[in-house]
């Protein structure tokens, strides 16, 4: 039973061994970075392309040719102006959700006060609405998703952690 367990754990442990190698964004004076690796998907824009954003999975990454393999074609790190992160910003998605409701129901309810109650149309409360609804929009949008530009200060570098086995004597 042993050995069976030492032979799936060095199977499983063989398996990671391609995990190695990491495509990594770097930004200058911090030590946080962001790694891909393969089968990982990467949204990116290239330099002098105004076509958009592109998503692509890593199916290898070629570190000595400084390139990243996808199922369609081989491109080189150089080339890639910006990558798009997919996490959001989820505290301004949040308080931008809930401007955006607050200023529907400003004025839903003053709409309804003013047909229904037969009270006077507040405009200034239908304003500040309205404003609510706009801010509220701005904010889910800025903050959609994170984008890092490849610039002096933050950088794509490809990294192979692989060790060979050492030398006998």
């Amino acid at each position: 039973m042993k050995n069976l367990l030492l032979i799936l754990i060095i199977l499983l442990l063989e398996a990671n061994a391609n995990a190695q190698i990491y495509l990594q964004l770097e930004k200058a004076g911090t030590l946080k970075t962001i790694r891909y690796s393969e089968g990982d998907v990467l949204t990116f824009r290239l330099k002098n392309d105004d076509k958009g954003w592109y998503d692509r999975t890593i199916v290898s990454i070629d570190v000595q040719g400084k390139r990243l393999i996808f199922p369609d074609v081989v491109m080189s790190v150089d080339s890639i102006d910006a990558i798009r992160l997919d996490r959001k910003a989820v505290g301004a998605q949040i308080l931008g959700g809930a401007l955006q409701v607050g200023g529907i129901n400003q004025i839903l309810f003053n709409g309804y006060y003013a047909i229904f109650q037969d009270r006077k149309l507040e405009w200034g409360s239908m304003g500040f609405g309205a404003l609510n609804i706009v801010v509220g929009t701005v904010l889910k949008r800025l903050f959609r998703h994170p984008v890092f530009n490849i610039s002096e200060r933050k950088r794509l570098r490809l990294i192979d952690l692989n060790f060979s086995a050492p030398l006998k004597t």
